[in-house]
């Protein structure tokens, strides 16, 4: 394999070429990945429908254990189906942070429903 197929590319492997952000990009944001992009794309087309409400993207979550901000976790998206706040994340990676975070926010916010797709 040659350098040239990888050097516009992030540690992920997500191309940071023209053409790569151009399949990242849906009404004028720029996703981190192309499935996070589609999920947008069904996520919108079920809030145009009335099947979810309230979609908000990349709310953040402090996460404070004993009055100690640890970190803050960035969700992808955030809406309301059902009635149920639901918390969703597109990964296709999970880094080691990731899982670590992932599970402490499920913990910190129990009224919270969270999924992964």
């Amino acid at each position: 394999m040659s350098w040239g197929r990888w050097k516009n590319r992030t540690k992920f492997g997500v191309r940071t070429d023209p053409a790569g952000v151009a399949k990242r990009t849906r009404n004028g944001r720029v996703f981190a990945s192309q499935k996070e992009a589609r999920t947008y794309d069904k996520l919108m087309l079920l809030e145009v429908s009335g099947a979810i409400s309230d979609l908000r993207l990349q709310p953040r979550f402090p996460l404070v254990v004993n009055g100690t901000l640890i970190c803050t976790y960035i969700s992808d998206f955030q809406y309301i189906e059902e009635g149920k706040e639901i918390v969703e994340d597109s990964k296709g990676f999970k880094t080691p942070d990731f899982i670590i975070k992932w599970k402490l926010v499920q913990v910190l916010y129990p009224e919270l429903t969270f999924r992964l797709t």
